[in-house]
């Protein structure tokens, strides 16, 4: 079975990846001129939150990665084999200078519930993957690859969250810490906020 976990997830690296921000500056709070009276409070700088996705042919994922919204918008991917429950939804969105793609996978035994790494029977795993344009190299983190997929750096932790699957489609939500594979620098690629919501 981890060697299925391979060849699937190794196909995610096949992602075609769309490349694309603005800003607007904070007006100035206004201060009293009475003696005495106190400054107003600068506003507070919002947390950012996961882009805004529309639904795609009845396809939605986006999540937070290391603190920037990300919206799977294009090259997205669920497929899900009800004889034995597993379940792959990935997609790939525009990052900083590129893009990235994140996949992941899980045997999910056909039921809503939380997975994780450490449970054995999900065999949850996962990549992200970083390419920087227009040179197109890229950088992959990978969440619970086998010594013998990864040369011996399996690890990195994630959860995913089935809040709803059926023969026709899921959604859930997820997060993972993965580790450097494949010319990723030292450190961990953070994905939070992740939510999906897919059709098979």
């Amino acid at each position: 079975m981890h060697t299925a976990i391979a060849v699937v997830l190794a196909s995610a690296l096949a992602l075609s990846l769309a490349a694309c921000g603005g800003g607007a500056g904070t007006p100035t709070s206004p201060t009293s001129t009475a003696t005495g009276a106190p400054t107003a409070a600068p506003t507070p700088t919002p947390t950012p939150s996961p882009a805004a996705c529309a639904s795609v042919g009845g396809f939605s994922m986006s999540a937070t990665v290391d603190g920037a919204a990300w919206c799977g918008s294009a090259t997205q991917r669920a497929t899900y084999i009800a004889s034995n429950g597993w379940l792959q939804v990935g997609a790939s969105g525009a990052y900083s200078t590129g893009g990235i793609d994140i996949v992941f996978m899980l045997k999910t035994g056909g039921r809503p519930g939380t997975y994780t790494v450490s449970d054995r029977d999900a065999e949850l795993a996962a990549l992200v993957t970083q390419k920087l344009t227009p040179a197109g190299s890229q950088t992959t983190w990978a969440v619970n690859y086998y010594p013998d997929v990864l040369g011996g750096r399996p690890g990195g932790t994630g959860t995913v969250t089935i809040t709803a699957i059926s023969a026709t489609g899921a959604a859930g939500s997820f997060t993972l810490s993965a580790l450097p594979y494949e010319g990723a620098p030292e450190g961990t690629k953070s994905i939070t906020n992740g939510v999906f919501s897919v059709t098979f």
